[in-house]
């Protein structure tokens, strides 16, 4: 028959991005808690993004409202040709309409430039709370998968179960097909030696896989000592037939 031999199942390896201070995970519970704790990690960002673009948006209206302010005055003052103006500035005019203009055009343009001052850091706190989001939601999606993961498992087991019967059958065929060939008869098998059971595998980590752990492989080669055993057992099977055609095999085979 030649020389049996097993072959391991390659390593898998997994890869997984998780927040901070994330819940353990290893069970479907401990799973389904890191998912809702990245829900609220990220609902947390989102709302803080939120936030910062309600800021952003009332520095820039501040900005806008100068600007507009100065826009007015400068056509006030075209439209009369600087008459309005020029009275303003001797005294002559406090309660008239270019006065307000003016309070207008200084009060606003010193919340600009409060607002200006405080743009910057505002827009660079927005960044980084966009980019967290980002993160977060590859780690709520990450965490998706291993949530579902955990509840394959199941599945998973029965899948190795039905891999694990398939090698003890051909083991079990294997020392059949030797039996009925040694004197020459019935010869079972296309090979003349047991060929690697193969299967696709699958990657049951708790994290997530992007790469060639996915393509995981079981291989199994029938093991000598198992092979020799079904042989042997219905080798003795065949001798008792040749001995008695009515003979009671059910303790040998069934």
């Amino acid at each position: 028959m030649g020389t049996f031999q097993r072959r391991a199942i390659p390593p898998t390896t997994s890869r997984a991005t998780s927040p901070a201070t994330p819940p353990p995970t290893g069970t479907a519970y401990g799973c389904r808690e890191r998912l809702r704790f990245a829900a609220g990690e990220l609902a947390k960002a989102r709302d803080c993004v939120a936030d910062l673009e309600a800021r952003l948006a009332r520095l820039t209206a501040i900005i806008g409202d100068a600007d507009a302010a100065h826009v007015v005055l400068q056509e006030a003052i075209a439209a009369d040709g600087g008459v309005a103006l020029e009275a303003y500035g001797s005294g002559r005019a406090p309660d008239q309409p270019i006065a307000e203009l003016v309070g207008a055009k200084e009060t606003t343009a010193k919340a600009a430039s409060a607002a200006k001052d405080a743009l910057p850091g505002v827009e660079d706190m927005l960044n980084k709370a966009r980019a967290e989001v980002v993160r977060l939601e590859s780690v709520k999606f990450d965490d998706v998968v291993r949530y579902l993961k955990s509840r394959a498992g199941d599945e998973h087991k029965i899948y190795l179960r039905a891999f694990n019967e398939l090698c003890k059958s051909y083991e079990n065929l294997c020392g059949i097909a030797v039996a009925l060939s040694a004197t020459g008869h019935a010869d079972m098998m296309t090979s003349g030696l047991p060929l690697p059971i193969q299967s696709p595998g699958f990657n049951m980590s708790t994290g997530p896989s992007h790469g060639p752990s996915e393509k995981i492989t079981m291989s199994y080669m029938a093991a000598e000592a198992k092979v020799a055993k079904s042989t042997a057992t219905w080798m003795q099977a065949r001798e008792r037939l040749m001995q008695d055609a009515d003979a009671d095999l059910d303790d040998l085979i069934g």
